[in-house]
């Protein structure tokens, strides 16, 4: 029988008396009262025998205030369990909590220790299942519990419902919500840094590279890969590494390297992303988000593709629902590797609104994280990331997505119309505490001439993105790519910067440390008779005030400020003469007051 280590952290007691009365048992105490008769010696030895062989139940709702064990009233909830694919798991991921915490050492192994940390909220580890408690007060090793450790019990105090879903934020707004993809960080990394860009995201660790054969793993296929990594650390950027690729023995669809893990299979896949936690979270690497897969929700192919793609049409919910089992697979296995780490859903396509549905798409695919979030695995991840692409109208400051009824002269960025949709269905769910990702953000252009006007365009797209990214909640949005697709390149052909690099450390250096405040209105302009006729956002960064604001439209809007401005700015930093009165384009323009 192993010991209990009990760590004080709140005022509540374990209740676990079963007539409601503080007991202690630190060893038999001899009684020094006179018995008077054997009637009164057997009703004492009935007693113990009673207590001996008690089943408690330890719930929940339960947490500790120093060593002692107690109880008041009965147990009105049943223990905590998870079943997955791979059974019974130590610990069970719970709604977004405040919490309060004992550590029980039921085996000799390591701690599994939630994060406790205010910043995230996020999913902390519930014990598990009755026991037999003996006079000790000390429960005894259970096997299910003690292959992996620890279990952790939580006083969850679960927080009010409200109408508005908001994402959670895990690093300071210092960090900045600016990312960028690469296909080699060692090949332009250091250029990435030095536009002032916070994260990096790398697609990515492809397990049947590394595991080709069940259980016979080289991770020489990743040396490239690792040096990236620390490479990463080196330049203080954030690494969000995407993990992908399913071996030959592994695939449900045969032939299909990016589609969905047979259920099988998916006890070897959980521990295939558990040792990979465990090698690329801890030194020289440090890596500490974790994607499972990239554009999950995209249908079945064959061959092998850097996207997809567990989308199936036999699933109402086009895939999700087995992407939700991998998930419950996997999730409590990359907290037992690293409870710091954090696991995101692989970048949704949701390639149209399947609430208004354009005429002649099967939005049907969008329902995938329907699906996961339908089959319980809520609790399953840590962040969401999804992909947000525009299309270029052939003039500058001309974009949208008419997938999702989303224009430039509209609701502004569909980054906007996914993220609210994907926070509604979080919302709708009960599912708080996530933080999202726009993981591929780009302006797109099949047949681009003049190209000089798609850069300018790209470059006065680039600020606005960003700036909605802070509106939306995001913890972060990646530029796709640094070396481009479809034109969306920060570099050209040759490697040399082109304007869109230059409008990104711009933005980085305007509001890149800043807090987002709101909208600007039209009325705070001058503009009383339109309700849209302008859009821009507000930003606070110690005492400078910063907008960024355009006009809604092609047409020319005259605006007047209500304090001269110490500086007006265009998205490559050429400077204009301040001025209260200003004529608002297409151009985004900031606008910046010192407090």
């Amino acid at each position: 029988m192993n010991p209990v280590n009990c760590n004080q952290r709140s005022n509540a007691t374990i209740k676990l008396s079963p007539l409601g009365i503080e007991r202690r048992y630190s060893g038999y105490t001899v009684l020094t009262v006179v018995m008077t008769g054997w009637v009164l010696l057997a009703l004492a030895m009935f007693s113990l025998m009673n207590l001996n062989f008690t089943r408690y139940e330890v719930s929940p709702s339960v947490a500790v205030a120093s060593g002692q064990l107690q109880r008041a009233t009965p147990a009105d909830e049943p223990p905590n369990r998870v079943d997955t694919p791979m059974g019974r798991e130590p610990f069970m991921p719970g709604p977004a909590v405040t919490t309060q915490t004992l550590t029980l050492e039921l085996t000799p192994k390591a701690t599994v220790k939630p994060d406790t940390n205010a910043k995230g909220g996020l999913y902390l580890p519930i014990v598990i299942a009755p026991y037999d408690v003996d006079e000790s007060g000390i429960p005894p090793q259970m096997g299910t519990l003690g292959a992996e450790g620890a279990a952790v019990l939580t006083r969850t105090v679960h927080l009010t419902d409200t109408s508005t879903y908001t994402p959670t934020v895990l690093e300071p707004w210092e960090a900045s919500v600016f990312g960028v993809e690469t296909a080699n960080l060692l090949a332009g990394g250091e250029t990435i840094a030095a536009a002032g860009v916070s994260w990096v995201r790398r697609n990515g660790l492809v397990w049947y590279e590394v595991e080709p054969i069940q259980g016979m793993r080289s991770w020489r296929a990743a040396a490239n890969l690792e040096k990236e990594m620390i490479q990463a650390g080196a330049l203080n950027l954030k690494f969000v590494l995407i993990i992908r690729g399913t071996p030959e023995w592994a695939q449900q669809v045969q032939g299909s390297f990016c589609g969905p893990i047979k259920s099988d299979a998916l006890r070897a896949f959980s521990w295939f992303v558990r040792d990979v936690v465990a090698r690329y979270s801890a030194p020289p690497f440090n890596v500490q988000y974790f994607e499972l897969g990239n554009e999950p929700d995209a249908p079945i192919r064959y061959g092998d593709e850097v996207y997809g793609c567990w989308g199936s049409s036999v699933d109402r919910y086009r895939g999700g629902s087995a992407y939700a089992a991998m998930l419950k697979a996997v999730y409590p296995q990359v907290k037992i590797a690293n409870p710091e780490a954090k696991v995101l859903i692989g970048g949704l396509l949701a390639n149209c609104d399947v609430e208004q549905p354009p005429a002649g798409e099967d939005c049907s695919w969008t329902r995938f994280f329907e699906g996961i979030l339908e089959n319980g695995g809520g609790p399953y991840f840590d962040g969401l990331s999804f992909h947000t692409y525009e299309y270029y109208y052939k003039t500058p400051g001309r974009w949208g997505n008419a997938n999702w009824n989303s224009y430039y002269n509209t609701l502004g960025p569909v980054l906007i119309a996914k993220a609210r949709y994907y926070k509604a269905l979080l919302s709708s769910y009960n599912v708080r505490g996530k933080f999202l990702m726009d993981t591929e953000v780009a302006l797109l252009c099949w047949d681009c001439t003049p190209a000089q006007q798609y850069e300018t365009a790209k470059a006065w797209y680039l600020p606005e993105v960003y700036a909605a990214s802070m509106a939306e909640g995001l913890q972060a949005a990646f530029w796709y790519s640094y070396n481009g697709w479809l034109g969306s390149g920060l570099v050209d052909g040759d490697g040399k910067p082109v304007p869109a690099m230059t409008a990104l450390q711009v933005a980085r250096e305007k509001f890149g440390g800043a807090t987002f405040t709101g909208r600007v209105t039209p009325r705070e302009v001058g503009i009383f008779d339109e309700e849209l006729g302008i859009i821009g956002y507000k930003f606070r960064q110690g005492n400078r005030i910063i907008w960024l604001i355009r006009s809604a439209d092609s047409q020319n809007r005259e605006v007047v400020f209500n304090q001269f401005p110490t500086a007006i700015t265009d998205p490559v930093g050429t400077e204009l003469t301040p001025s209260r009165r200003l004529t608002l384009t297409l151009k985004p323009m900031y606008i910046e007051w010192k407090n």
